[in-house]
């Protein structure tokens, strides 16, 4: 960091209030902080070294240092809380790794104690303090961590957001890769929601995270996640009692390694979900393209209108960067001519206007009337008039995915759910791509299953405008 960004040694110790001597120490590897202070060492330094690599302009060159580590550096640093942020989880993990080199010998199990380093719990609270304050000390250096889990997704999600108190385990893995078993009988719909959300956790833990899903009658399994090489954690439920099993002695945890394989080996390869590009967006068209039915679900129609709008002049426009979403703009007129989609929609999301007003989403000109979105209606219907194989179902009440305020788009191939946030919160998207028609069958009928109690009208392209008018109407008068 001082190579870096240029400082003297003085500069910098005068901004921790230390002699310049003991900054030596630490950097000839002579002496390290003591564990007391190493927190607000590591915290100070990284506002030091945030201000003067901000301030000089120094970020490529530090990414270009950090290509010859194994740590990754964030692909966008967008301010200097971001870059501050980024250092102190370099600063505590490289202390860490310090103060507990690699090859430090663990605690070997002994005769008439097999499962040293083991806790039990009935609270799940209490078990994930022990994981890190134990596990923050393993420092792996496999190039990619794998994290194996049939834990249900939201203790799952508990579980893999907590990481954020262990910065080791996961910021110096160059890869993270969760292997997810979904048992036949869960719903896959609202696995494939809650897997989105873990994706999303993951990717802040770690940019190069992926998620890989399996089928796996888990009936009889123990449900568990295991990190590689630092732990197992596990849930047995006795009468109505849960208890939660951690294990955190690696040479105990590895005897587990021969049942993952053959757990794997009996479950079915169901797809993925990458926080990141898979493939090229190109590709994902084509796939889009070649299949026959669709099945579109989300609350924020009007999102929908405006992408589909042949400009944004209605005042506003659309700034979702999401490439896949762009590249559909141009190809989703000729799906609505030629192609069946079902269209589920709440009757609520056609005069929700709340939606407008996601900075994250729209640039607004000026505010924006229920005219101005009839307009956006006609250019819509204009493209699907004459196809009577689009419907628009409309239900009431809510479904699996308004909890999470998701959409989703499923066709023949693979399955899209989008997250687009709330006012304050950046959007994001996922793409679970598969091949496994299993997967994607189970997917559609579990979302059609779970709105088909609460459809009260289904309209044709030509009914659905109309029905539009008479409730935008009807907004503007009220």
């Amino acid at each position: 960091m001082i190579e870096t960004s240029g400082v003297f040694i003085k500069e910098y110790s005068n901004a921790l209030s230390y002699d310049p001597s003991y900054i030596s120490k630490w950097m000839h590897d002579v002496n390290l902080p003591v564990r007391k202070n190493a927190d607000k060492i590591n915290s100070v330094s990284a506002e030091f070294f945030a201000n003067v690599l901000w301030e000089n302009g120094s970020l490529e060159k530090l990414k270009s240092a950090f290509s010859k580590t194994e740590i990754n550096f964030p692909e966008s640093i967008n301010s200097k809380n971001d870059l501050q942020e980024f250092l102190v989880r370099l600063f505590s993990s490289s202390y860490i790794e310090s103060a507990h080199p690699i090859n430090r010998e663990y605690m070997k199990s002994v005769p008439n104690l097999p499962h040293l380093n083991a806790y039990v719990s009935d609270s799940l609270d209490e078990i994930l303090g022990l994981l890190h304050s134990h596990c923050k000390y393993m420092v792996h250096t496999k190039k990619v961590l794998q994290i194996f889990s049939t834990m249900p997704t939201s203790l799952l999600t508990e579980v893999i957001a907590s990481h954020n108190d262990s910065y080791c385990m996961l910021f110096r893995a160059k890869q993270v890769e969760l292997n997810y078993f979904i048992p036949y009988d869960a719903s896959t719909l609202e696995s494939l929601v809650q897997m989105t959300v873990i994706a999303h956790v993951l990717k802040t833990l770690n940019p190069e995270s992926n998620i890989k899903l399996r089928y796996s009658d888990i009936q009889y399994t123990t449900q568990f996640v295991y990190t590689q090489g630092c732990y197992f954690l596990f849930r047995m439920t006795f009468g109505n009692k849960d208890l939660y099993y951690l294990i955190d002695n690696p040479h105990l945890i590895q005897k587990y390694e021969i049942y993952l394989e053959s757990l794997i080996e009996s479950s079915e390869n169901a797809g993925n979900i990458n926080s990141k590009k898979l493939t090229e967006t190109k590709d994902f068209v084509k796939v889009l393209t070649e299949s026959d039915n669709y099945v579109f679900s989300g609350d924020d129609f009007l999102l929908l209108l405006t992408l589909m709008s042949k400009d944004g002049t209605y005042g506003f426009k659309c700034k979702l960067e999401d490439e896949l979403v762009f590249a559909l703009r141009s190809t989703f007129r000729t799906l609505l001519r030629e192609k069946r989609i079902d269209f589920y929609i709440s009757e609520d999301a056609l005069t929700n206007f709340e939606i407008l007003e996601n900075s994250c989403i729209y640039e607004k000109e000026y505010d924006v009337l229920p005219e101005d979105v009839i307009k956006l209606a006609s250019d819509l219907f204009f493209t699907i008039e004459g196809n009577d194989d689009v419907k628009f179902h409309i239900y009431s009440g809510s479904n699996i995915l308004s909890t999470f305020n998701m959409n989703s788009l499923i066709c023949d191939r693979f399955v899209r759910l989008a997250y687009f946030g709330s006012k304050s919160r950046s959007s994001y998207g996922d793409i679970m791509y598969s091949e496994n028609s299993v997967l994607i069958d189970k997917a559609r009928d579990d979302f059609v299953n779970s709105v088909s109690g609460c459809i009260n009208k289904t309209l044709t392209p030509k009914e659905m405008y109309e029905f539009m008018n008479f409730k935008l109407l009807q907004k503007d008068a009220d």
